[in-house]
């Protein structure tokens, strides 16, 4: 799979229709789309672990310099981070609820195939945690849920990872 994955190259695309954008532009647009990022991991925190939590996933990145080094940057590395955040929270959602024989939610796995997908794309290196959720999730629901809804979650995650494989 390489350490050059199309996801910044995809990302920067809009940018290139018109022609060769300045680079301050570019900068301008990976910041924009990096705090969007940002602010859609910090809405996941906030949802499903509250908002005590959420506040330290806002103040950490003013804390850290590499975040500030890397968020205007076309490096794939802190997007990935970011959806990762996603992935975790999304990946924790669907376990809870497996171990307390709620069933799976087809949105939960869609969110979370997607997010997969673009923290692959921006970070190559990621097809294995995505391989370890998909096996985690399995394990989950083995161990956790009740006859009808182990078979409509295992139905669901292994279709979640066929679609990943495509893609």
């Amino acid at each position: 799979y390489g350490w050059f994955v199309p996801g910044m190259s995809l990302l920067l695309t809009p940018l290139y229709v018109f022609g060769t954008p300045d680079v301050a532009l570019v900068r301008i647009y990976l910041l924009i789309a990096t705090f969007c990022l940002f602010l859609v991991a910090i809405r996941e925190v906030n949802v499903e672990f509250g908002r005590r939590y959420a506040v330290v996933l806002l103040i950490f990145p003013g804390l850290d310099i590499t975040w500030h080094l890397f968020a205007a940057t076309a490096w794939g590395d802190t997007c990935a981070g970011l959806v990762l955040v996603v992935v975790f929270v999304r990946t924790f959602r669907i376990a809870r609820r497996a171990l307390e024989g709620d069933p799976t939610r087809s949105n939960d796995v869609a969110v979370l195939e997607l997010a997969l997908i673009l923290a692959f794309y921006m970070r190559g290196s990621l097809l294995l945690l995505a391989v370890a959720v998909h096996i985690f999730l399995l394990a989950m629901l083995v161990v956790g849920a009740q006859w009808r809804s182990f078979l409509l979650g295992t139905r669901m995650v292994v279709v979640g990872g066929a679609c990943f494989c495509i893609a």
